[in-house]
């Protein structure tokens, strides 16, 4: 019987980890410091034998040396690595390589956009034949808040969280409103073009940002909150570790 797969995905601002087993997820967890402390109890309940790893933050040899510890084989994940994709740049991001994988997997053999929205916004195209085409990047919500008030004399840091009205009427709700209706505009600008030139185009929408893709549905949109994990799933498989 398949073991239990321990799947983490390192952020730049936050860490993530789940627990797959014959294709069924065990369990999901995130958190922004202390590693041990959320992995150890995870690892005392289920056992993983392989770990699936994606770090695009920190290093983390703490967490590192907890796997060791506990005699996880790990797979290390990276752009360059043997996958079922072509064509990848050596500098792709490994959450945002494995996001591309996990999308091919789910939609073999089909034309892609997969959108992942987490400290920068990406947009990866890939062909049919698991080819990337094409990737654009643009600044996530917190960059963009951030930006406007670091790089301004008077304009306050903005939470991403409170009232978003159609149109801001203070100064705090206008850089809420712009930021995060803005991101929202652009995705579906992005989506909507993306499906106009293809009759056979799939979009995949993931990340974690507290914007919403609610006007973005139909039989060619996923909505998959796990396709990173999904990612590093499958190249556990693809590296005969599962």
């Amino acid at each position: 019987m398949e073991k239990p797969h321990l799947l983490i995905n390192i952020g730049n601002s936050r860490a993530k980890a789940s627990v797959r087993q014959a294709g069924e997820w065990l369990c999901h967890t995130s958190w922004t410091d202390n590693d041990a402390a959320h992995l150890q109890p995870i690892i005392e309940q289920y056992h993983p034998q392989v770990c699936a790893y994606s770090c695009v933050g920190q290093p983390r040899p703490q967490l590192e040396a907890l796997l060791a510890k506990n005699h996880i084989k790990v797979l290390k994940i990276g752009a360059t690595m043997a996958s079922p994709l072509s064509n990848v740049n050596p500098e792709l991001g490994a959450d945002q390589f494995a996001a591309i994988v996990g999308a091919v997997v789910q939609k073999p053999g089909t034309d892609l956009l997969v959108i992942d929205s987490g400290t920068c916004l990406t947009y990866d195209f890939v062909s049919a034949n698991a080819e990337i085409i094409g990737v654009n990047i643009s600044p996530g919500l917190y960059m963009r808040l951030q930006a406007m008030h670091d790089h301004t004399a008077l304009l306050p840091l903005v939470s991403p969280d409170g009232e978003v009205p159609a149109m801001g009427y203070d100064t705090d709700t206008a850089l809420r409103c712009g930021s995060l209706l803005g991101i929202r505009y652009e995705v579906e600008g992005a989506v909507n073009n993306a499906l106009a030139s293809s009759p056979t185009l799939h979009v995949f929408l993931t990340g974690g940002d507290p914007f919403s893709y609610q006007n973005l549905h139909g039989p060619r949109i996923t909505h998959e909150p796990h396709l990173v994990e999904l990612g590093l799933d499958a190249l556990l498989a693809y590296h005969n570790l599962n």
